[in-house]
């Protein structure tokens, strides 16, 4: 009997865990990709080769994340390159995914549906 009044708010618990679990997977794979990306743009000798080679970095870092964030759901727009600095974004669309897919979880639970990540790097030395 007990048990019956507890069960909701362990369930609401257990998935609220799991919603944050995936939530923080996806920020720290958007993170690690914006993160490659722009470290390796530093390798790029023209602003093309620094926009391409951060993209592709970008890509294959989330690529290896698997259905989390991997292409469509992870995405890289085109990296901006300035004379001094790179900045790569990582957007990662959490929408229909995890335990937001779960019948009526996303009325009670409000859950982000991206997760985002910026990162701007010199290029050159110090």
């Amino acid at each position: 009997m007990e048990f019956a009044f507890i069960a909701p708010v362990l369930i609401l618990l257990l998935l609220g865990i799991l919603a944050f679990g995936f939530q923080l997977a996806a920020n720290i794979a958007a993170t690690q990709a914006a993160s490659e990306g722009a470290r390796a743009a530093a390798a790029g000798l023209t602003n093309a080769e620094r926009q391409t080679f951060a993209r592709n970095a970008a890509l294959a870092v989330l690529s290896s994340y698997g259905g989390l964030a991997a292409p469509p759901r992870g995405t890289v727009p085109t990296p901006v390159v300035n004379t001094e600095t790179v900045t790569v974004t990582v957007n990662i669309s959490l929408a229909g995914y995890g335990i937001s897919a779960l019948p009526l979880v996303g009325s009670v639970l409000p859950l982000p549906t991206t997760a985002t990540a910026t990162v701007t790097t010199r290029i050159g030395s110090f």
